[in-house]
């Protein structure tokens, strides 16, 4: 069950989720109305979570803790569909190259797998990466830097 508590004048929402005790600090002065306004958007958050459809950076864009609770419900799709992530069919498919190609091509692969593709969908779901997904991901390829 969330209850709000209240830290140096503002409302802190505190909640389970994942078996994890969260508490987000909200920009919400305490006074009644805000305790009502905070209590009604804590009811449809548990309900969220009861229905499996929470999404933490709905809630809280700003958290440090976005990242962390995307890629456990990234694996934790990936064990109820039984689909890889991406790092774990790169993996795979890496192992299964490796007789057709020589071992330069094969370190060439392997730097630009870690060093680009891992970072931006290694914790994904492979039936979850979209079109638009890679078309960014080229877009920001091909951004020049200096």
């Amino acid at each position: 069950m969330a209850t709000i508590r209240e830290r140096s004048g503002k409302l802190i929402a505190d909640f389970r989720y994942m078996g994890i005790r969260c508490r987000e600090t909200t920009s919400l002065e305490d006074n009644a109305y805000n305790r009502r306004i905070l209590k009604k958007r804590l009811e449809q958050l548990e309900a969220e979570i009861t229905l499996g459809t929470f999404e933490y950076e709905k809630y809280f864009p700003k958290s440090n803790r976005v990242e962390e609770f995307k890629e456990k419900r990234s694996q934790q799709i990936a064990v109820q569909t039984k689909v890889p992530l991406f790092k774990e069919f790169t993996e795979l498919w890496l192992k299964q190259k490796q007789v057709e190609w020589r071992a330069s091509y094969q370190q060439k692969v392997s730097i630009v797998i870690k060093n680009y593709l891992i970072p931006a969908f290694g914790n994904q779901v492979l039936s979850k990466i979209k079109k638009s997904d890679l078309l960014n991901f080229r877009a920001s390829l091909a951004k020049v830097t200096h």
